[in-house]
């Protein structure tokens, strides 16, 4: 029975703080988010394999049967909701593909999320499991997670050349009392996204807005990203920044990890997408444009 609460207690410490360092409270790059998202998916091997053994030790042998077939379900249904690579044996070199991709990142870690609290959940409750997850997720196998429109949101105006730039308003705060949200934002030509993320863990308690500003230059094919106007990761006009493939289509992306949360995120102003409808708290860099305008 301690044992029982004890990793329940661990689980649901897990949930709330997924990153345990000063720094991955509010990481202040792409770097840092990308290490403190590592640092979770590690240790959430861990926690899943202990929660798990602790249901089990407490169920029947229908139970245990029930229980082994609904994990290995949710297992299945991970790697192919995610796009992950199977025949990777290695843990460090599975976790350095999936970080590579921001659509398999933030599909990993909001269903890794989700798995520790149903088995949480079935600790705390000692109820059977449940195979209604699983059920649910094989209706969807047709659609990978960068596919899946429930986890994002785009502009209808698609560039091809030009120089665009938009921004995202954070209140993290507000973010963090509706729900632990890894939020990606950038640009996609359908085939890749590039942009940035930033993970908010669910103990914020800073009120001031994180600003997210986005330069895409296609005609150079290079993308920029900056967090309250620093462009940490590469100035726009710079060699820096990330690569986009030259002559796309690209439009401009949003995807939030709480896909079920993510219209209250819009509707409460918790996470505010600006394509140049309204003001940017910033100035664009020269030479850019909305997003929102045409080629003339």
């Amino acid at each position: 029975m301690f044992k029982q609460v004890a990793i329940a207690l661990s689980a649901a410490a897990f949930l709330s703080s997924a990153a345990h360092s000063a720094e991955c409270d509010a990481p202040e790059n792409e770097a840092q988010t990308r290490t403190c998202i590592a640092d979770e998916l590690r240790r959430s091997d861990q926690v899943i394999n202990d929660v798990y053994k602790t249901a089990m030790a407490s169920r029947n042998d229908e139970q245990k049967a029930a229980l082994r077939t609904e994990q290995r379900a949710w297992l299945q249904d991970r790697n192919v909701l995610c796009g992950l690579d199977k025949t990777i044996a290695d843990r460090e070199v599975w976790i350095q593909d999936i970080l590579r991709s921001y659509p398999k990142t933030l599909c990993v870690v909001d269903m890794t999320r989700k798995r520790i609290s149903t088995l949480q959940q079935m600790l705390t409750q000692s109820a059977p499991p449940s195979h209604a997850g699983a059920a649910a997720s094989n209706t969807e196998r047709k659609q990978t997670a960068f596919e899946q429109p429930a986890y994002g949101g785009r502009m209808p105006t698609i560039h091809s050349s030009g120089k665009w730039y938009f921004e995202f308003t954070l209140n993290r705060k507000a973010i963090s009392d509706i729900s632990p949200t890894l939020i990606v934002m950038g640009v996609s030509d359908k085939q890749q996204m590039s942009g940035t993320m930033v993970n908010v863990t669910g103990r914020e308690a800073d009120d001031s807005p994180l600003r997210v500003g986005v330069a895409a230059d296609l005609d150079h094919g290079k993308i920029y990203t900056s967090r309250n106007g620093d462009w940490s990761d590469g100035r726009p006009g710079s060699n820096e920044g990330a690569d986009l493939k030259l002559g796309r289509d690209y439009y401009s992306i949003f995807m939030i990890s709480t896909a079920e949360l993510r219209q209250q995120m819009l509707d409460s102003g918790a996470f505010v997408p600006n394509f140049g409808d309204d003001p940017f708290a910033y100035a664009m860099p020269d030479g850019y444009q909305p997003w929102r305008n045409r080629i003339p």
